[in-house]
C-alpha cells in the first residue's frame, strides 16, 4: 500500500497532465483555424474559453479575429498551470483559482442570458 502523500502526488500528476493535454488540443484547434485556407465557423465551438473572447469583444468594443491573442495566451497559460499542478500543491490551488474564475465568468454570462430572456444561442452565430 502506498503512503497517502505519494497517492496524492500521483493524482496531481494525472490532473496536471490532463490540463496540459486539453491545452494542447486547444492549441491544435487554434492552429487549424490559423492555417486553414477557409476555416469553418465550427472551430469556434471547440474553443473551451469562448467566454474570454466574448468578454474581450465587449471590453475592446469590436470583434476579434479567431483565435484572438487572449485565446492563445489562455492556452499557453493553462499549459503552465498544468505543470504547476504536477509540481506541487500550490499549483493545485492556482488551478482551482483559475478554473473558478472561468466558472464565475460562465455563470455571470448564463445569468445575463436568463435576465435578458435571450435564447442560449444568441450572439454565437458568426458570419462565414
Amino acid at each position: 500500500m502506498q503512503p497517502a502523500g505519494r497517492s496524492r502526488a500521483h493524482r496531481r500528476w494525472i490532473l496536471g497532465r490532463y490540463v496540459q493535454l486539453t491545452s494542447l488540443l486547444q492549441l491544435l484547434v487554434y492552429g487549424t483555424a490559423v492555417f486553414a485556407r477557409d476555416p469553418t465557423p465550427v472551430l469556434r465551438s471547440f474553443d473551451p474559453r469562448f467566454l474570454i473572447d466574448i468578454t474581450t469583444e465587449m471590453m475592446v468594443r469590436g470583434p476579434q479575429s479567431f483565435p484572438s491573442a487572449v485565446s492563445w495566451l489562455s492556452a499557453f497559460a493553462m499549459l503552465c498551470v498544468g505543470e504547476a499542478v504536477v509540481q506541487g500543491r500550490s499549483g493545485l490551488v492556482l488551478y482551482v483559482a483559475v478554473e473558478g474564475a472561468y466558472a464565475a465568468l460562465f455563470m455571470a454570462f448564463a445569468a445575463l442570458i436568463v435576465a435578458a430572456n435571450l435564447s442560449p444561442s444568441h450572439g454565437f452565430r458568426h458570419a462565414s
